[in-house]
């Protein structure tokens, strides 16, 4: 597996760690103060969806595939992360289901219920362990 664009693949992990800190931030959130706060559940959504974007993309550019074609299947793209060493098999588990929330988290007209908002953020921590694991795969192949 080459890493065409390793820049890019940083940047994207960049990112996700920035999401995930901000997300960290705002734990332990409970099911009432989503409901009674409009700002804090478009920020909880808002960065999950941005997480799940930044998780789509790396494994994409890994994979070597269209992001679009590895939002499409989610579980298969986290899966082939883990059969190709990418990632820990761990890891894909605990993210399992979570790139299947794009869908509902990217479009204004869909409304994710607030128990799976909750789900998602309770796995920030295995969406950083993604973004170490695939530190720690690049650097592998680099020698380090």
């Amino acid at each position: 597996m080459a890493i065409h664009d390793r820049g890019t693949v940083h940047a994207r992990l960049d990112a996700l760690r920035a999401t995930v800190a901000g997300l960290r931030a705002k734990l332990p959130v409970t099911l009432e103060e989503l409901e009674a706060d409009e700002l804090l559940e478009w920020t909880v959504t808002r960065g999950l969806a941005l997480a799940v974007d930044a998780v789509i993309d790396v494994g994409a550019l890994l994979l070597g595939r269209m992001p679009s074609a590895a939002a499409a299947a989610p579980a298969a793209l986290l899966g082939d992360l883990a059969a190709c060493g990418v990632v820990w098999p761990e890891t894909a588990e605990r993210l399992r289901g979570l790139p299947g929330l794009h869908d509902a988290l990217v479009p204004d007209d869909v409304v994710l219920d607030r128990a799976s908002l909750l789900d998602a953020l309770g796995r920030v921590e295995a969406l950083d362990a993604f973004a170490g694991d695939v530190d720690a795969w690049m650097n592998r192949r680099d020698g380090h």
